[in-house]
């Protein structure tokens, strides 16, 4: 508990002290797919499969709070310090250095009994974090394409 309590609190102050690069719409929209995602994932392979689990068996109400906060600032602080106008490559690795504390935040949350495994493997996590950063980028541009297409629709004056 004493890690989730930290890495709630290290994740609010890095979304307080961060440069807003993101628009409110951005930010408000991002954050409710990167939640929706995490529930979708959960549903099925914590609940269904029984696969991983945050604190121990079942549903816990602790468990909110946590998913709500880390989730957020994760997806946020992600699309919003993305290197957009640089090269591939560096995009590149900015995916992989996300990946990277990804699993190692992953790993240390196993280790303090936040998050446990039952057939789960943290590889499998591995491969997956590069997927779901690269669907937290393709909506984050489908939403600025949708406001880009009400802007074009709104009367000028």
């Amino acid at each position: 508990m004493i890690f989730a309590v930290i890495s709630m609190t290290i994740s609010i102050l890095a979304l307080l002290l961060s440069t807003k690069r993101l628009s409110n719409i951005e930010i408000y929209a991002t954050t409710f797919f990167a939640l929706y995602l995490d529930l979708l994932t959960d549903v099925f392979l914590a609940f269904k499969y029984h696969l991983f689990g945050y604190f121990s068996e079942g549903i816990e109400w602790v468990t909110a709070p946590y998913i709500i906060v880390t989730y957020s600032s994760v997806s946020y602080l992600f699309l919003n310090y993305f290197p957009y106008k640089k090269d591939r490559l560096k995009q590149l690795f900015y995916f992989l250095g996300w990946t990277l504390f990804s699993i190692i935040y992953e790993k240390a949350a196993q280790s303090t009994k936040l998050f446990f495994y039952h057939e789960w493997k943290l590889w499998y996590s591995a491969i997956l974090y590069p997927f779901l950063f690269l669907l937290l980028l393709i909506n984050l541009k489908l939403i600025r394409r949708f406001i880009r297409q009400i802007e074009r629709k709104l009367p000028t004056d």
